[in-house]
């Protein structure tokens, strides 16, 4: 059972104090100004954010893209290079974390963002925790940190270096390629493919069409209640369960 961690629950409230500084051991913190970009004939948006958590709220009562924040620096006196910027170029609304080089201060944004739930979301992250829910579907790109997706109304998309992958409630197609850290899948219109799994437990559930792993390095496969086929290429070590499969089996010699 996936549980939200204690500090991005805080992040939701927006009662931030401590967990940047837990993080990263950041000692001067500033709220951002909230910027607002009214998401006309948008149909995507993209967001490329650096260290921090990221939290993005898909609504069908939202018409605006709204991105809030709060910056975190070893250096007070830096605090002011912290902002977020929004902006709109064709059908896509950009937000963009901006901040410091890494090499001359340590810092991060922790930023919440809401979205209109018909757009599509394109999300660039080099570290930190990231929630997403309620969007038209999902491309992610992380380097590290959990990442927990829920609520797509299309496919999801997550490439992932290291970190735990929990998706939930998904009425599209899911593709996973992952470094390392534990994988959750559960209640998934579409099929599930994990291109690339390095290292980690693997637990896919309430699939309606198939389930397949391309290429597992090493953890546990545990696969349930999938409508479909169930096929696993290439398995390096870790046992494979399975039960309640309709469709074929296709699983490597041990």
């Amino acid at each position: 059972m996936f549980t939200r961690p204690a500090c991005l629950v805080s992040l939701l409230a927006f009662t931030l104090s401590g967990c940047a500084h837990l993080i990263w051991g950041c000692s001067y913190r500033a709220p951002l100004e909230e910027q607002v970009v009214a998401a006309q004939d948008a149909t995507r948006v993209q967001i490329d954010v650096a260290a921090g958590s990221l939290v993005v709220v898909g609504s069908d009562d939202v018409t605006e893209v709204r991105a809030r924040g709060e910056a975190c620096s070893s250096d007070e006196l830096r605090l002011d290079e912290f902002s977020i910027r929004v902006y709109q170029d064709g059908d896509t609304v950009h937000v963009e974390s901006v901040q410091p080089d890494e090499s001359s201060v340590d810092g991060l944004i922790d930023m919440v963002v809401d979205v209109p739930a018909n757009l599509f979301a394109l999300i660039g992250d080099s570290s930190g925790r990231i929630e997403l829910s309620g969007v038209a579907g999902v491309d992610i790109t992380d380097g590290s940190g959990s990442v927990y997706v829920e609520d797509i109304s299309g496919n999801v998309r997550i490439t992932d270096g290291s970190g735990s992958i929990d998706v939930r409630d998904v009425r599209g197609d899911v593709w996973v390629t992952d470094g390392s850290g534990r994988m959750d899948v559960e209640g998934v219109a579409g099929s599930v493919v994990v291109t690339e799994d390095g290292s980690g437990s693997i637990d896919i559930r309430s699939v309606e069409g198939d389930v397949t792993i391309r290429r597992d390095g090493s953890g546990s496969i545990r696969v349930r209640s999938v409508g479909g086929s169930f096929r696993v290429e290439s398995d390096g070590s870790g046992g494979i369960d399975y039960e309640d499969v309709v469709g074929e089996l296709s699983l490597p010699e041990r």
